[in-house]
């Protein structure tokens, strides 16, 4: 089968890694698999590439007002209504529900009537991720007068589109619990509903050497090292004042942060500013060198329906690199770690959290065992190729997917 499948944001960001994913999966199976996703560096052309067994298009990141991750782009959605219409495509994919994702799905459902999947992957509405963006002021620092408004216009537009998307669909993919639920509260029956987490790369990241990692690195190879990548902070807040309570516990101990800064002001206002050592968005190929420089990684969690909905792709990532790990008991991703004892699970607190991080910072005998058994978290219950059997054999049930 010919297949399409839709990513809405920015190429290596938040949900581009699962879609990947699944169209590899599809694509070892013998399905020719084109995935759409938006380029993170070209304004208003295409670029084509293969990777793999996937063929992946680049399309334009032009976007009126609306921060580009956001999948608002005038010209990405255009493109992508083109494909829907005119492609010799015999099954549409489509991640999320933005309108380069649901404009192209709706056309796609009523003038070519052919199967269409949809992946739901995060809690937007109704307190969800938008809640959350409001809360920390996320894409407000920058954004004002009619920016803002646009901004604000295009979220009010997506919880519509959110709940819509599901409703049409032939078959509906869930990433956690909470969405299942609220998937099943909108109508789609439980027979068209698969559960199913974001694995963990174990062919692109696994257990390295932590002193040859902080060698390639240029970092002291003496102090405890605690590691944070993010493609955004919506945790900011907890995750700041319990490491900089964890930081003056462990003394020497500092923190490697991977992703974007911090709402301008926030560290020093913790009083952790000095002891991170924030590296910027990094490039995924170099995402493997940083887990493994690390003693311990950190994915803090507050308790919001956002949380609750989602799972966060670092925690494929931290597994399959070897680590222990601290995190919250917040959603589904932390029963894996607490259930195969892969590191210490906390109350969604700060005083909790922070306990946490320097409890474990304590018991460097464990590391070893923690690490280890993270790992085998990883290849035994998140492998891609055996999430990716669960999803074909699915779609398979369901007469949507034939060899």
């Amino acid at each position: 089968m010919k297949i399409l499948l839709l990513n809405h944001n920015l190429k290596e960001h938040g949900t581009y890694f699962r879609a990947f994913q699944i169209a590899r999966g599809l694509a070892s199976r013998g399905h020719d698999c084109r995935l759409l996703t938006q380029s993170a560096r070209r304004f208003y052309r295409r670029t084509f590439s293969r990777e793999g067994l996937v063929e992946i298009v680049e399309l334009p990141n032009f976007s009126v007002g609306i921060v580009k991750d956001d999948g608002w782009g005038p010209l990405d959605v255009m493109w992508r209504m083109k494909e829907a219409l005119c492609g010799d495509y015999d099954l549409m994919v489509a991640f999320a529900h933005p309108p380069n994702v649901f404009y192209p799905a709706a056309f796609w459902k009523r003038f070519r009537e052919k199967p269409l999947v949809v992946d739901w992957c995060d809690w937007y509405g109704r307190g969800g991720i938008f809640q959350v963006r409001e809360e920390i002021r996320l894409y407000r620092q920058d954004a004002k007068g009619w920016r803002l408004a646009m901004q604000r216009w295009a979220e009010c537009n997506e919880e519509r589109m959110e709940e819509e998307i599901v409703k049409f669909a032939d078959a509906v993919t869930v990433i956690s619990r909470s969405l299942e639920d609220r998937a099943a509260d909108l109508g789609v029956r439980r027979s068209r509903l698969l559960r199913f987490p974001s694995g963990a790369p174990l062919d692109q990241v696994s257990p390295l050497d932590k002193q040859e990692c902080r060698r390639k690195l240029g970092i002291d190879p003496g102090p405890i090292l605690f590691g944070y990548v993010a493609n955004y902070h919506p945790d900011e807040h907890i995750f700041l004042e319990a490491v900089g309570k964890a930081l003056r516990a462990v003394k020497g101990a500092r923190v490697v942060v991977v992703g974007p800064p911090f709402t301008e002001g926030l560290a020093e206002e913790y009083g952790v500013a000095e002891g991170l050592m924030a590296v910027g968005r990094r490039p995924f190929e170099e995402i493997p060198v940083w887990l493994g420089a690390c003693d311990v990684l950190l994915l803090p969690l507050a308790d919001n329906i956002s949380n609750r909905g989602r799972w966060p792709n670092k925690i494929g990532d931290y597994l399959a690199s070897g680590r222990p790990i601290v995190t919250n008991r917040v959603g589904d991703a932390p029963e894996y770690v607490e259930r195969g004892g892969a590191g210490v699970v906390t109350d969604p607190n700060v005083e909790a959290f922070a306990e946490g991080i320097v409890a474990t910072a304590q018991q460097k005998h464990r590391w070893p065992t923690w690490g280890r058994e993270a790992r085998a978290i990883a290849e035994r219950e998140l492998s891609w190729s055996s999430i990716n059997g669960r999803v074909a054999e699915f779609l398979e049930s369901m007469d949507l997917l034939h060899r």
